[in-house]
């Protein structure tokens, strides 16, 4: 799923808050978010077990999620897409039932075509 569409090189980093826990059938789906080649360059591979992505938790690159009072900055860094590259979210393993989780990207050009937009 297309969560941003890219055109031009940028530097970018993706983030999401969960406002309604995240499900998955027999607890075993993941989600990431990466761009074609590495699907989980921008924020790692999670599963949505029992319990495990809730409400208020932040995604973000290291894999673990985040809560309130955490320092986001040291878990997400910059990567550099180039060539037009979309940021996808990947859903592997199960499906995901239920959930809600708002993406957020920020990012600055490298070129005069670099730009990012929500799709």
């Amino acid at each position: 799923t297309v969560l941003f569409t890219v055109t031009g090189a940028v530097w970018a980093r993706v983030w999401g808050h969960v406002t309604t826990a995240v499900t998955s059938t027999g607890d075993t789906g993941t989600i990431a978010v990466g761009i074609a080649g590495n699907a989980s360059k921008l924020v790692a591979s999670y599963t949505a077990g029992s319990g495990t992505i809730v409400a208020h938790d932040i995604l973000a690159g290291a894999g673990t999620t985040a809560v309130p009072g955490d320092n986001l900055g040291l878990t997400s860094q910059f990567i550099y897409i180039g060539g037009g590259e979309d940021i996808n979210a990947t859903v592997a393993t199960n499906n995901l039932t239920g959930g809600v989780i708002d993406w957020y990207c920020e990012w600055y050009p490298v070129n005069a075509t670099g730009r990012v937009v929500s799709a």
